[in-house]
């Protein structure tokens, strides 16, 4: 009709001349579409105006739309299409002519969900004062207070709280599954996105600290495995158990080690050989923060009682795990705070290494090098890495070395890339200059070739 086209142009004059006229403000086209529809659609929001001050204007008109990336359609109102648009001044303006403020999309989100979302602050508490429901759930089981607290919002997320946003569960109408069932915590959507400021929030309203999530994790482990070392600090304060264990019987200290260095250097050179221009829009230290950060998080909990030998169901301790993915600062730790090396397990699983001495010596000896020569972790970057190959086994590309796959040559093999190292830091060479390092006598022993037995705990010698 030419008030669709007028409002399409966002011509002011001309919706005037026509509502003036007595043209039908609630007039639908072949889309069933009105002209209040396709102001806001177009972001006129003058016009949108103009419409609302008509007296015979409907706000709930029902509009059939397609679902973008889908066949679906949906079926909304003008304020949800608003609020999708993240047109606050409509959704403001809409409230104040009666709109049915829980129409859902094809997702089940309302316009409360997306103002929640959007961190509209003015937004959410029109629509709250309108009726909107503040605990109703999205086909995923996301609730306007998990939206903000995923999406970082403290303010609006401090308004939903206020107004009796539920905190730890929310059941949907007439269903029997809830946030319970689905993991859909607000807490926990703050915990993953490391938004600190939210999690005081929610825990100062209550919000439960031992949530018992997917195999038997917590709120603490969780906190552990993103690595944000606020996060952890807030939750045990607040009395978060420190050695509290999953369905796997792993501790929060275990969760600290499931990114090591070897896995994070690698993910990085498989990206740089995906894209030439990588090193220009990535930087190595970006994913070394994430390690560092980590470490932190395990003093802290050390600090606090965790138990440094504990077992998982497997058997293995935050050690084996540690030498396992090759964190080298974590191992040395962990040592720190009386970490003990399990020889059998080394022996019994180990396909690569026959002489389980050897792996700890290359392991510690690594740590030595880091420690003592003060050195910045992109600085020994090549040397981490090629230890790491050779004591695993696996190359840059994620081949198997098959000649490094004997006990012996990798024996070897181990010996000459650390002098050759040494080498390389100190500037000298590794025969006039191994008398004047002071390192255990056992790993000097290793480097020279001499058959003498290395003793059965070294870690004294290190620390």
């Amino acid at each position: 009709s030419p008030l669709h086209i007028a409002c399409k142009l966002g011509n002011q004059e001309a919706v005037s001349c026509l509502l003036h006229n007595d043209f039908l403000v609630n007039i639908v086209d072949q889309s069933n579409q009105t002209p209040l529809w396709v102001a806001i659609s177009k972001g006129h929001n003058s016009v949108t105006e103009i419409l609302l001050e008509n007296t015979e204007i409907d706000v709930n008109v029902f509009v059939k739309q397609s679902v973008k990336g889908t066949r679906e359609n949906q079926i909304i109102t003008v304020l949800l299409q608003a609020a999708i648009l993240d047109d606050m001044k409509s959704v403001i303006a809409l409230c104040h002519h009666n709109p049915d403020t829980n129409v859902e999309d094809a997702t089940g989100k309302t316009a409360l969900h997306y103002t929640s979302c959007n961190g509209r602050t003015d937004g959410v508490r029109t629509l709250l004062h309108c009726g909107a429901d503040i605990n109703k759930l999205t086909k995923d089981f996301e609730s306007p207070l998990y939206l903000a607290c995923q999406k970082g919002h403290a303010e609006v997320a401090r308004l939903l709280l206020e107004s009796g946003a539920f905190i730890n569960t929310t059941e949907k109408q007439n269903e029997h599954t809830s946030q319970l069932t689905c993991q859909k915590y607000p807490l926990i959507s703050a915990i993953e996105n490391c938004h600190t400021d939210i999690v005081s929030l929610l825990i100062s309203h209550g919000a439960d600290i031992h949530l018992s999530l997917t195999n038997g994790r917590r709120p603490l482990h969780i906190a552990c495995s993103v690595g944000k070392l606020e996060t952890v600090k807030v939750i045990i304060k607040s009395g978060g158990d420190v050695n509290i264990k999953d369905s796997f019987g792993q501790t929060p200290i275990f969760y600290c080690l499931r990114n090591g260095i070897f896995q994070i250097v690698m993910r990085f050179y498989r990206m740089k050989s995906k894209n030439s221009n990588f090193n220009q829009t990535h930087k190595i230290d970006e994913y070394l923060e994430v390690l560092k950060e980590g470490n932190k998080i395990m003093e802290y909990l050390l600090k606090f009682g965790a138990i440094v030998n504990c077992k998982d169901i497997h058997g293995l301790s935050p050690l084996d795990h540690g030498m396992k993915t090759h964190r080298h600062i974590t191992t040395f730790i962990l040592l720190k705070y009386g970490g003990k090396i399990d020889r059998k397990y080394y022996e019994e699983t180990s396909w690569l290494i026959n002489e389980t001495y050897n792996y700890e010596l290359t392991n510690l000896f690594l740590l030595f090098i880091l420690i003592k020569h003060e050195r910045k972790f992109g600085n020994v970057l090549p040397l981490i890495i090629k230890i790491s190959n050779i004591i695993t086994g696996i190359s840059a590309n994620d081949f198997i070395f098959e000649e490094f796959r004997k006990p012996a040559s990798l024996k070897d093999q181990t010996r000459i890339i650390i002098r050759n190292s040494i080498h390389g830091i100190t500037g000298k060479e590794f025969e006039s200059n191994i008398y004047e390092l002071p390192i255990p006598k056992t790993l000097k022993a290793f480097l020279m070739n001499c058959e003498i037995e290395p003793l059965l705990n070294i870690q004294n010698e290190i620390l």
